[in-house]
């Protein structure tokens, strides 16, 4: 990514919220594939979401096999449309009108109803699903849609950088500023009086 300068392009609003639909791609499990949703409107975020299993079971990733439904279908997972939507509905916050970014399939029958119901109004999505009925739904209801051919979003992660030294810290945060990285059991906190915050390892354990 650029850093700037005469060269650097501001990416418009539909590649910026497609960016955050493949951001939280990144944190879904299921071994058939990583799907992220960013609900916008007004050019402002109102959730995002990945599909994954339900709250309060295990990742899928290294589980080697899902549980079926009587159709064959994956049973643990909840999509990643249906996981936006349940997070603004336990947190009071209103979709009418909102558009729905999905980083990658348009959606499948089950969330094209959901995403009809919350009152989205606008849904772009980078690849046709193989169903089409879905997007006759869409369409008969008004929702708009769009197919995103922008620039691909790509997310990575770059090796971290060194802690801030006590002296550039503020005098009352010295000491006290913890490291924040997931998961937790994966790093060991060990106090160290140079930095302003511990020191971080990756446990080998």
């Amino acid at each position: 990514m650029s850093d700037g300068g005469p060269g650097y392009r501001k990416p418009s609003w539909d590649e910026y919220f497609m960016a955050m639909a493949v951001l939280a791609a990144t944190r879904a499990t299921c071994e058939r594939g990583r799907v992220g949703v960013a609900l916008v409107r007004e050019n402002r975020l109102l959730a995002t979401g990945y599909n994954g299993p339900v709250g309060g079971n295990p990742d899928c990733r290294g589980q080697g096999t899902c549980r079926r439904t009587a159709d064959g279908g994956c049973a643990e997972t909840a999509h990643a449309e249906q996981n936006a939507v349940a997070y603004a509905a336990r947190y009071g916050v209103d979709l009418t009108g909102c558009t729905c970014y999905l980083s990658g399939y348009s959606p499948c029958l089950m969330c094209a109803k959901l995403l009809i119901q919350c009152g989205c109004r606008r849904v772009i999505f980078r690849k046709p699903y193989r169903d089409t009925m879905p997007l006759e739904f869409l369409t008969e209801t008004g929702v708009e849609l769009a197919l995103y051919v922008g620039p691909a979003p790509s997310i990575t992660w770059a090796d971290p950088e060194p802690p801030l030294p006590m002296s550039q810290a503020p005098e009352a945060a010295r000491g006290q500023m913890p490291v924040v990285n997931a998961p937790l059991a994966d790093w060991e906190f060990v106090a160290n009086d140079t930095w302003c915050w511990p020191v971080v390892r990756v446990s080998t354990g």
